[in-house]
């Protein structure tokens, strides 16, 4: 299993004095010098304020050289024109000499923040957000993939258009799809949603799961992956996932809870917090990544819920990395 760490691109907005921008370029730099595999961004547009993550990428893509670049994830897919982010993309995968990966996902309802303030400003109303996500998808790997392009959808219409340049990876940069579908829902729903993954997806990204919803999420995920011409040991599979290591766990769950609190402006129950922070001692998170690798993880995405995201990286390189 991989494992990449999440810059808390957010905690500038939220946590300036503790937090300011610059430290997250030192964030990423030093996650590489640890060797972590990955540096992913966050993303929002108006819902959840933060440091713009293309833009973010960019700065990173010129102080790494290792390390894969991606969104985790992009929530403000929909809204962004696809013909411009398709050229914005590529002009990032050539500057990083193709390290990015793409992970878009609709944002809205189901979220936090204000996304209503979004379909306003916009003009997306929330029940149109996935079948633009999904168009958007199809429209960036025509055009990053052929010349000339013509495409005629329900958002898109236009005739001879090439985007230039073209993204260094061929056929084009990985797309892993975000799919958080929750446990209770109607298994057609369940079912949609895993197809959609296995159709457009080269990997799949979830979080806010346990180890067995995990298992049981990409079990379905990869039945379907044979319908649409792909092979399952190729297929990226990660888990987007929250750490505070901590000598007490009571202190390591309570500095989790305060910021998560904060970051998704909500009240979270402690038994969400205990769902989706590994907390406590190395040993004790150690265990908890353990079970998602056990569960068929390749990729484990770690943010820190901390406001010493510096502090927590370099104790997960040192305690945490080396077990595995």
């Amino acid at each position: 299993m991989d494992f990449g760490i999440t810059i808390p691109n957010r905690a500038p907005i939220i946590y300036p004095e503790q937090v300011p921008a610059r430290s997250l370029l030192e964030m990423a730099r030093k996650a590489e010098e640890y060797g972590f595999t990955s540096v992913w961004v966050g993303d929002s547009a108006l819902a959840k304020p933060r440091l713009e993550s293309v833009s973010l990428l960019s700065a990173i893509s010129s102080i790494t050289t290792r390390v894969k670049l991606g969104t985790a994830c992009m929530a403000s897919f929909p809204l962004r024109n696809a013909l411009l982010l398709a050229q914005q993309w590529a002009t990032l995968d050539q500057l990083s000499e193709g390290r990015t990966i793409l992970v878009p996902c609709k944002g809205g309802k189901g979220g936090s923040g204000d996304y209503m303030i979004e379909e306003r400003v916009f003009n997306l109303p929330g029940k149109e957000r996935l079948e633009v996500f999904e168009e958007s998808v199809e429209v960036m790997k025509e055009l990053w993939t052929k010349d000339k392009v013509t495409f005629r959808g329900k958002y898109y219409s236009f005739e001879d258009v090439t985007v230039l340049p073209k993204p260094l990876q061929r056929p084009h940069p990985p797309i892993w799809i975000v799919s958080n579908v929750l446990p209770t829902a109607p298994s057609h729903t369940r079912e949609k949603a895993f197809r959609r993954v296995a159709k457009l997806g080269d990997g799949w990204m979830v979080t806010w799961v346990s180890p067995s919803e995990f298992h049981e999420n990409l079990m379905s995920i990869r039945s379907f992956l044979k319908d649409y011409g792909k092979a399952t040991n190729d297929f990226a599979a990660a888990i987007y996932y929250n750490f505070n290591i901590n000598s007490s766990k009571e202190r390591a769950f309570l500095e989790s809870k305060s910021y998560l609190d904060t970051y998704y402006m909500r009240d979270w129950p402690k038994e969400f917090v205990e769902k989706s922070v590994a907390h406590g001692t190395a040993s004790e998170c150690i265990r908890r990544i353990e079970e998602f690798a056990k569960a068929g993880a390749t990729t484990m995405m770690l943010r820190p819920t901390s406001k010493d995201p510096l502090g927590q990286l370099k104790k997960i390189a040192q305690d945490v990395l080396p077990s595995f």
